[in-house]
């Protein structure tokens, strides 16, 4: 059931619900349920509210492929601003609830108010640094690597301090977070296994507890991984 509040600018840029400002809507979506589909007209942008999203596109092998992972406090449906449509799949990975929020007030009444604009650049921003970091996880030579910069930009983005006894359940499965980081399913455990045993990380099936802060961050930091293999003598 969806219901109609207001939402206006605080002073941190993000919007609260007020007595003023544009009208939206909040949306409960259960497990597994799409928040919209490939060539789905775009109509909304939607705000997260509580739970978590995957949004994923599938190639013309029809593989699925995980463009990103999508928190409480971030903005889905970006994706389709260019043509109007979506080009890929939002997938609820919890029960979860968002903010829609319709594109012609977004248009007409958020841009038009000084503190809404900055909050608009501040998730505009957010969004593309996502996708590079994503990027950078993926020019991580080292399986673990990748693991370790994925969890730490995800301890961050959950608005917790990257520090000793921090703790994040994850939302998504090592699945998941292999396809997201293109690595195969098991690799993703040994992953997860030998920063473990290196004293990192803690592992407790999802949830998972920074032991090493200063490991993980020089983990994610570095850009050149040894490789494990040894090189071949011609």
């Amino acid at each position: 059931m969806s219901d109609v509040i207001a939402v206006r600018a605080t002073s941190d840029g993000f919007p609260r619900d007020a007595g003023g400002g544009f009208a939206r809507r909040s949306r409960i979506l259960a497990k597994g349920e799409f928040l919209y589909r490939p060539g789905d007209a775009l109509r909304a942008i939607y705000l997260v509210l509580d739970g978590a999203f995957k949004t994923a596109s599938t190639g013309f092998d029809g593989v699925e492929r995980i463009v990103g992972f999508h928190l409480p406090g971030e903005i889905i449906g970006l994706d389709g601003w260019s043509e109007l449509r979506h080009r890929c799949m939002a997938i609820a990975l919890a029960d979860a609830c968002v903010c829609q929020l319709s594109i012609d007030q977004f248009m007409w009444t958020v841009l038009g108010q000084k503190g809404m604009r900055e909050w608009t650049r501040r998730i505009i921003g957010n969004c593309t640094r996502n996708e590079i970091e994503h990027l950078e996880m993926l020019g991580r030579r080292q399986p673990a690597a990748r693991i370790a910069l994925f969890l730490h930009e995800l301890m961050l983005r959950s608005q917790h301090r990257v520090e000793a006894g921090a703790c994040i359940t994850l939302p998504m499965t090592r699945e998941d977070i292999a396809c997201f980081l293109s690595l195969a399913p098991e690799t993703v455990s040994r992953g997860f296994k030998r920063l473990q045993t290196m004293g990192v990380i803690s592992v407790d099936h999802r949830r998972i507890e920074i032991r090493d802060a200063t490991k993980l961050q020089s983990f994610a930091r570095s850009w050149h991984q040894p490789s494990m293999r040894r090189r071949r003598v011609a």
